[in-house]
């Protein structure tokens, strides 16, 4: 049966939520750099940026627990070893990894740069729900999206004579491990959504990879920074772009293709070039055309290759098996269908026979009929029929009746009706209808006549 579309499914509410994500996100790229600048953290100071990254999300992870406990009215914690392991899966990948490269990255590029690499995310993680998840098709027109970003990604570190000397591997590289990681969360998060509460999922894993982080960090010789109430500020206003951003994010996820979700990424470089030209005055290379052009190949083909609507007979929503069961007097069916759009695919209906009626057993309905109704679930069919009486009596020592085979119900009982029968040794009464015999007793000349009193049989002396 093809599912009812669900509110959070609905286009306009999927690009509004997915675009005030990005907005959020995309404002994080120059927020970091400032507030580095707010703690006195310094570029080389690793330990230090991934101290400033744990207190973050150790932040919004209670931020995110609080905040959906109260709108669920209940304490949201995991419940089992199980929920507990796809936290800790999620805390490493979103958090922990994910933000550990991009933190250093950031703090090795330019915010215009870790924008424009970030945008990878959203090709990786399609790619890695198609082709290694299979939770989606992967189309022609999404593979050219693909290539295109990446064109848009190299483009953007050209210089007339090759890859310029400000691509390092603790700078650009750094940003796309760290997408990377963003993608297979992303893809994670959409798996584990189906059965957890995302928000529960992003509370619990915000705070894990933020507490781990927090260790490192200090592990690692980092220092909290000097505390500032415009410091402190920037460090809320972070964990709230997180904890807002990742949950909803979650919550699309949760009803929607990775892809459906995922493509609206290509915001993310686009807030991130504007902001950062806004707040940190990189406008030098946000106007270069070097830099105009990659952006524009980064988002020139992904509306149109990340398209989610299901057209051409090719279905980019996940494949699924809708099956309808057979009854008692319908065929069923089972076949697969796109989740996307509830369309069936060519040639893959299988049709299963109806059962046919599970009859109970008979019962008495009236003294001429009898009755069974089938058993099947969902099924009230009844069936009626005469009484099947044979020629069989039952009795006792009145009365006689006959005895239907199918339901056991009796016909009215008659009185017997008795004649006289005899062999040479005794005499008895059997019933002429039944056979039934009573007052059997041996024979008796009392007389001397030479014959039985009761039955007159030749007695021979």
């Amino acid at each position: 049966m093809k599912e009812t579309t669900h509110w959070l499914q609905k286009t306009p509410v999927v690009q509004t939520g997915a675009l005030i994500c990005c907005a959020l996100w995309g404002s994080a790229f120059p927020c970091i750099k400032i507030g580095y600048e707010l703690f006195h953290i310094e570029a080389a100071d690793t330990p230090a940026q991934i101290l400033f990254a744990g207190f973050r999300f150790t932040l919004a992870g209670i931020l995110t627990i609080l905040t959906g406990s109260l709108i669920n009215r209940k304490l949201l914690i995991p419940k089992s070893a199980k929920t507990a392991g796809k936290i800790i899966r999620l805390s490493l990948l979103q958090t922990v990894i994910q933000y550990l490269f991009f933190y250093v990255g950031l703090a090795h590029t330019t915010g215009v740069k870790a924008s424009v690499i970030t945008g990878m995310n959203v090709f990786v993680a399609i790619l890695v729900a198609s082709l290694i998840f299979h939770q989606e098709s992967l189309s022609s027109l999404k593979i050219a999206g693909c290539l295109t970003g990446f064109a848009g990604v190299i483009l953007i570190n050209l210089t007339g004579s090759g890859l310029d000397s400000n691509m390092r591997f603790q700078g650009e590289g750094f940003i796309f491990l760290s997408a990377v990681a963003y993608a297979l969360s992303s893809v994670f998060l959409k798996r584990y959504s189906e059965t957890e509460h995302p928000v529960l999922l992003s509370g619990w894993q915000f705070f894990a990879g933020g507490i781990i982080m927090i260790l490192c960090g200090l592990a690692m010789g980092g220092r909290p920074g000097h505390f500032t109430p415009s410091g402190t500020g920037m460090l809320l206003y972070l964990a709230l772009v997180s904890a807002l951003a990742y949950s909803l994010w979650g919550i699309l996820l949760k009803y929607n293709p990775v892809s459906r979700v995922t493509v609206f990424g290509f915001m993310n470089p686009v807030f991130g070039v504007v902001l950062s030209a806004l707040l940190l005055g990189e406008t030098g290379q946000a106007s270069g055309v070097r830099s105009l052009l990659a952006l524009v190949l980064v988002l020139s083909l992904m509306p149109a290759a990340m398209a989610v609507d299901c057209e051409n007979g090719e279905h980019v929503g996940p494949v699924v098996t809708e099956r309808s069961e057979p009854t008692c007097i319908t065929d069923g069916y089972e076949a697969k269908v796109c989740k996307q759009c509830g369309a069936e695919l060519p040639d893959t209906r299988t049709v299963l026979p109806a059962l046919g009626h599970d009859w109970g057993a008979w019962t008495k309905a009236d003294d001429s009929n009898h009755r069974h109704t089938c058993q099947r679930s969902g099924c009230t069919v009844e069936e009626t029929g005469s009484h099947s009486f044979g020629k069989q009596y039952d009795h006792d020592d009145r009365s006689h009746w006959l005895v239907c085979s199918l339901c056991s119900a009796h016909s009215t009982a008659v009185e017997h009706e008795f004649t006289q029968k005899k062999d040479s040794t005794s005499h008895w009464q059997e019933c002429m209808s039944c056979n039934y015999t009573s007052d059997r007793g041996g024979h008796i000349d009392t007389d001397g006549n030479g014959k039985c009193d009761t039955c007159d049989y030749a007695v021979h002396i």
